[in-house]
């Protein structure tokens, strides 16, 4: 249950990225620099797990997860599992897997499916979809956007986060930050098939922002608060190099 979008220049790349979560699960933490496998990244934290669901590094690369709802139901239930998909996001951007991602199928067999994406300073981006016995490698170009996940009803969601996507693109008099914000910020009618999605037992938690030029890396939290409206803005950087 969340939306990535990203937009890219020829001097740097922003990711936006809407959480979604069960109600009953508890607040992140805020971006800030932690150190994980001996380097510095800039991630929110999920207290529940330790993990998180998008982290990035001094080299400009941007890891994030999605879950792979479709895929869920030829795996074991999550209780059974004994790692928590947010290590992978941490693990990826410590450059365990390399530079770009690159999970081998054997280490992921503890682990339920998702969807992780990788973004690189020279207009790379990867997703690697793990569906619980393989895993697949594609290359993302600009109109695969957006990237969204959902466990209700999830082709109708989908189609409909595509459909509002193509809209606002076809409104705007450019592709900037703006727009891509206000995607991100959208509701409709139907507040489970919005991009900031409300249900009675879950809905969108947060809009993270990862902004990477070539000097740092600068994340942007809005947490979402209990009355729906955003919470204000707050940031981290870390320097690359």
């Amino acid at each position: 249950m969340c939306t990535v979008t990203w937009l890219q220049d020829a001097r740097r790349y922003r990711v936006y990225f809407n959480r979604d979560e069960r109600r009953t699960r508890s607040p992140a933490h805020p971006p800030s620099i932690r150190r994980h496998e001996g380097v510095d990244l800039l991630s929110p934290t999920d207290p529940d797990g330790g993990g998180s669901w998008m982290a990035a590094n001094r080299e400009g690369i941007a890891v994030c997860l999605l879950n792979y709802y479709e895929a869920a139901g030829d795996t074991p239930p999550p209780e059974t599992l004994y790692r928590s998909r947010g290590g992978l996001v941490l693990d990826a951007a410590a450059g365990r897997f390399g530079s770009i991602p690159d999970p081998r199928p054997r280490d992921l067999e503890v682990f339920p499916p998702f969807h992780l994406m990788a973004f690189s300073p020279d207009g790379q981006v990867l997703r690697m979809t793990w569906d619980g016995r393989s895993l697949a490698r594609s290359r993302l170009e600009d109109n695969d956007q957006p990237v969204t996940t959902s466990s209700f009803r999830t082709a109708d969601v989908l189609a409909s986060r595509a459909s509002r996507f193509r809209a606002f693109r076809e409104a705007a008099a450019m592709r900037d930050d703006a727009m891509h914000r206000a995607f991100h910020l959208s509701r409709e009618g139907d507040d489970a098939f919005s991009v900031m999605m409300s249900r009675p037992d879950a809905r969108t938690v947060s809009l993270t922002v990862v902004d990477v030029s070539p000097d740092k890396v600068h994340m942007t939290y809005f947490a979402r608060g209990d009355d729906d409206t955003l919470m204000e803005p707050e940031e981290a950087e870390l320097r690359r190099g």
